[in-house]
């Protein structure tokens, strides 16, 4: 169970789990210490079966949580807010280029503009430097 004088993990893992779950049962180590060993043999088993069913809720709740996007969920009602939340979601990305369209019009995006093609045309006229100094 000890492995250089530490507990070994596995073991760890299994005794905070217990002690957590059995906190939010009301049991404490006291108490389980005073149960028979077929009593905690049994409230192992219980804590086992808890933690498993826990999971596999937890599991279920995060595929349902993600049936909106699951084409498997299929009725008459899903399809048509599917076909809804696209066309809306097309309709984003439309007025997203628009938008986009429209600020850089504007003077600070005119003027961003024209930032953007003093850096390009400097890093061209670099480039073209570079390239003259390594054929010398």
């Amino acid at each position: 169970m000890e492995e250089d004088g530490l507990v070994s993990r596995p073991y760890l893992c299994v005794v905070c789990c217990a002690a957590f779950a059995l906190s939010g049962l009301g049991m404490d180590a006291a108490s389980l210490a005073r149960l028979s060993e077929a009593d905690r043999q049994q409230v192992n088993a219980w804590l086992s079966k808890r933690a498993e069913s826990v999971l596999e809720a937890r599991r279920a709740e995060e595929e349902l949580q993600r049936a909106w996007a699951d084409e498997s969920y299929r009725s008459s009602e899903v399809d048509a807010l599917r076909a809804r939340y696209r066309a809306t979601q097309q309709e984003l990305n439309r007025l997203q280029r628009e938008i986009q369209r429209q600020a850089e019009a504007t003077p600070a995006g005119q003027a961003k503009k024209r930032k953007i093609e003093e850096l390009r045309s400097g890093v061209a006229e670099l480039d073209k430097k570079i390239a003259e100094k390594a054929e010398k």
